[in-house]
């Protein structure tokens, strides 16, 4: 009796798992390396919706900076005017792009005015198209930039701290003298 129930429950055990057993197939045949797919279980990759992943997602620790959308703040000169200020937030970890236009052979004298820790922001000033040739250079020191190439030009302030800090650009922009203006 106990022999016939032990093969009663691996017989239930086998059909409820979905396992077979080729008894008596040869294994030089075709068949005997085929998968069985009529009462196999569906493998965890058909189980899914296909839009899902299986990618973790990495929790963010306290030491890395979180990544913030740069702002623009396009700087206009009125008609005659050559100097400007401009007082501007910048969040923690984020940046300011000062865009200007300017002409070939003018020159831009800037200071980025700063209270605190020069080491708190990193600035950045280059010609149009040549981002991997920027100058940097430190808040509350003075900067000249001679213009090589007309255009809109870009001055980048990343503050580096986590809270956010208040500049003030100032920007002097020299004339194109007459005789360089062609």
């Amino acid at each position: 009796m106990k022999k016939t129930l032990t093969l009663g429950l691996i017989t239930a055990a086998i059909s409820i798992t979905g396992c077979t057993f080729n008894v008596g197939t040869p294994s030089n045949t075709p068949t005997a390396n085929a998968a069985n797919t009529t009462n196999s279980a569906p493998t965890a990759a058909e189980n899914k919706p296909a839009n899902t992943t299986n990618t973790a997602v990495a929790k963010k620790s306290d030491s890395e900076p979180s990544i913030v959308k740069p702002t623009s703040s396009r700087i206009q000169f009125g008609a005659g005017e050559t100097s400007t200020n401009v007082t501007k937030d910048i969040p923690a970890n984020g940046i300011v792009d000062f865009v200007f236009n300017v002409k070939k052979g003018q020159t831009v004298e800037y200071t980025v005015g700063y209270d605190f820790d020069e080491s708190d922001l990193q600035i950045y000033m280059g010609e149009p198209g040549d981002q991997d040739t920027s100058i940097p250079s430190s808040p509350k020191v003075p900067k000249t930039f001679a213009v090589k190439k007309s255009g809109d030009h870009r001055l980048e302030v990343t503050n580096k701290t986590k809270k956010k800090v208040t500049i003030t650009l100032y920007m002097d922009i020299e004339e194109v003298p007459p005789s360089k203006a062609n």
